[in-house]
């Protein structure tokens, strides 16, 4: 996880309560006389726009007995006001067309709505109103206290949920940061009104609280109605924030759950930085070089190679105080003290194999890009804004940030590792099914210790395949207010383009009339399993290869199938639009389905049916659909069944796919920061053939 794979907030280091304003190019800072900061920028791509008020206090600020009161809290905001009764906020929003919503962290509580920026001032006046007047109704406390226990009851059946909360119980013994946002049954049920309304005069005053707007309107004209919206609510002074600061960890923990679950759940953490510290920057680019993406050492040794995990990833979260770098994988229980041993060697071996020029020049750019596909919608926007204003405590961070990653060298990524991956610093989660007994603690123990002994030899090195994005010809950015483009080229083949330059990023999709619909019993997750081959590997590169030079790009290629489709996805930046189509091209017509990565996407899938026995909603939604359509193939699971899965041959998936990938059955469509007509060139040359190759 980096930057943007985490929620966090903390006080702004720039505490001026005197009206001003100051402005990042297009986006303008102001602070009224009550201390609340308001953040605008416009974008007026599309008629919408984004509310985001961020309240600097989530669970990190409640005391222990308080656990979960700042997410209750948060489901009331919204309930009603002094002059909206239950229900009328959601319907008023509804009603304008738009969404409301709200989330709780360690470190905020954010409320937002997106909605037709003609409707300006509806959103504004029902966010001042639910911020500053909210009822808190008695009887709709009653109510939302019974679904908060829900919501805790439904997050003790989700296995991963279930060991992250036990991992952070693990790790943090002292910071606030070891109780769940949630909060736990035992103290939501001694909640009143008292508790909820003393929290909220605690917390919700003017300075600690940020309103972020972004989407079509006018500064000049938003920001009077926003300070008469904000005028009568009165300053208060905060209180001390009752935070204890974790010691530093001085042997490994270890935490075993059983559970009635199907497959074994990993968490494996060290201690790390908060946002603000220099060492961020390293973390992010270590995390994202370890377990993000396929092309990813973890994924490439522990999954790939070893076939130890079904699936494995690493993140940072850096909040407001020290955080995390975790790596997680669902693994088959047996797999996990050899998986627990390989997962932690090939962390430790970066403190010997600090990353190649290829692996730290693709995490830089995906970084880069990072920032860029969340300035794709105005609540992107808001948010993005939002996060640099209560956590980091300036809106340049951005920038800042992306010069200090620039900076990296390796030898930096390798202390970093050398800093923070310590047997000492580590904390491990281990959730296994019931009865089983060939994972203890010892063994995790024993596997962890060996692992460190072993540590810097036999890592996984970065290959080949990595574009120099100097190298692509990018087409010319698109232009505003260009109608969407249909056209049929002479094969059959369908091409819609619409141009949006507001952000210089692309998605392409390529469909074709497929899916569930099609199949049989015995056929049964033919689709899925065909939407998982085709970004496999191609009859020119090998899955390896072809995961390494999408990651290069900071693109993303994936595969989908549903009731009525199989196709292809892509999205990256439009300055590699030239190469991501021609890979998508190659894609669709050459597809490798080579019979090694055949087994292993056949394992993945099963692994992924077993997993739904864990999620109770997709088992009633399974049953649901069987017991609806009855005989017509709607009744079929999208994964199809383990028996029929496991029946497939390469033949049958080849056969199938020649039948239906013909060009008189695909769509492709363009979006983005592209020119229609050098779009529709481009596709021609790639589309607009029959289907070839070997398969």
């Amino acid at each position: 996880m980096s930057l943007y794979g985490m929620i966090a907030a903390g006080v702004p280091e720039n505490s001026a309560t005197t009206a001003g304003a100051e402005r990042w190019l297009n986006v303008t800072r102001h602070i009224l006389e009550n201390g609340l900061t308001v953040i605008l920028e416009e974008n007026r791509a599309s008629p919408v726009v984004a509310f985001n008020v961020w309240i600097k206090a989530g669970s990190g600020d409640e005391r222990d007995e308080e656990s979960g009161l700042a997410h209750v809290l948060e489901h009331m905001v919204f309930k009603g006001t002094e002059r909206r009764k239950v229900g009328q906020i959601a319907q008023e929003i509804e009603g304008a067309g738009g969404d409301i919503n709200a989330f709780t962290s360690f470190d905020q509580t954010v409320y937002h709505i997106v909605l037709a920026s003609r409707f300006f001032d509806t959103g504004l006046d029902i966010v001042a109103d639910a911020i500053r007047n909210s009822a808190f109704d008695p009887e709709e406390l009653k109510k939302e206290l019974e679904v908060v226990l829900e919501e805790v009851r439904r997050s003790e059946d989700i296995p991963s949920r279930r060991l992250s909360q036990a991992l952070f119980a693990e790790a943090y013994r002292t910071h606030p940061y070891r109780r769940p946002v949630i909060g736990t049954t035992a103290t939501i049920r001694t909640f009143q009104r008292p508790d909820i309304m003393d929290f909220y005069r605690k917390w919700y005053v003017p300075g600690n609280t940020a309103l972020v707007v972004t989407g079509d309107f006018r500064s000049e004209e938003a920001l009077p109605k926003i300070r008469a919206a904000f005028e009568s609510w009165p300053p208060r002074s905060l209180p001390e924030r009752p935070r204890s600061p974790e010691p530093a960890q001085d042997r490994m923990r270890v935490v075993l759950l059983k559970d009635d679950v199907q497959d074994a759940h990993l968490n494996i953490a060290f201690h790390i930085s908060d946002l603000k510290h220099e060492d961020t920057y390293a973390l992010d680019i270590l995390a994202l070089i370890a377990g993000q993406g396929e092309s990813s050492r973890l994924y490439r040794r522990v999954k790939d190679q070893e076939g130890l995990v079904h699936t494995v990833s690493s993140s940072s979260y850096t909040p407001k105080d020290p955080g995390l770098l975790v790596a997680g994988a669902v693994l088959e229980p047996a797999k996990a003290p050899a998986a627990i041993e390989a997962i932690l060697r090939e962390l430790y071996a970066l403190k010997s194999a600090p990353p190649s020029p290829q692996e730290l020049k693709k995490a830089k750019l995906n970084i880069e890009a990072d920032f860029i596909f969340r300035k794709e919608t105005v609540q992107g926007q808001a948010q993005s804004l939002g996060y640099f204003e209560t956590v980091a405590g300036n809106l340049d961070f951005e920038r800042r940030y992306v010069e200090k990653i620039q900076a990296l060298t390796s030898q930096d990524i390798q202390k970093a590792a050398e800093k923070y991956f310590r047997p000492e610093n580590l904390t491990l989660a281990l959730l296994v099914p019931n009865g089983t007994s060939e994972t203890t603690d010892e063994t995790a123990i024993r596997k962890a210790a060996e692992a460190a002994e072993s540590s810097g030899t036999n890592s996984v090195a970065q290959e080949g395949g990595n574009p120099d994005s100097a190298s692509f010809a990018a087409p010319p950015g698109g232009r505003a207010g260009v109608e969407v483009h249909r056209e049929i080229f002479s094969n059959g083949a369908t091409l819609i383009v619409k141009e949006n330059p507001a952000v210089p990023t692309v998605a392409i999709r390529t469909v074709y009339l497929g899916g569930t619909r099609f199949e049989t019993e015995k056929q049964n997750g033919i689709n899925n399993f065909i939407a998982d081959m085709l970004t496999r590997g191609t009859e020119r590169l090998d899955a390896s290869a072809f995961a390494i030079l999408v990651d290069s790009m900071a693109a993303s290629i994936s595969g989908f199938s549903g009731r009525n489709s199989l196709g292809v996805t892509a999205e990256g930046l439009s300055r590699f639009f030239y190469p991501l189509l021609d890979l998508l091209g190659e894609v669709i017509h050459q597809p490798a389905f080579d019979p090694e990565e055949i087994e292993k996407s056949r394992q993945d899938i099963l692994a992924e049916i077993k997993r739904e026995y864990d999620n109770l909603s997709q088992s009633a939604f399974n049953l649901f659909f069987r017991k609806l359509y009855g005989a017509h193939p709607y009744a079929l699971p999208v994964n199809g069944t383990s028996e029929s899965v496991a029946g497939l041959t390469r033949k049958e998936l080849v056969s199938y796919y020649r039948g239906l990938a013909t060009p008189d059955n695909l769509v492709i469509t363009v979006v983005g920061d592209v020119r229609t007509d050098y779009v529709v060139r481009r596709v021609q040359k790639v589309f607009d053939r029959p289907a070839e190759g070997k398969i």
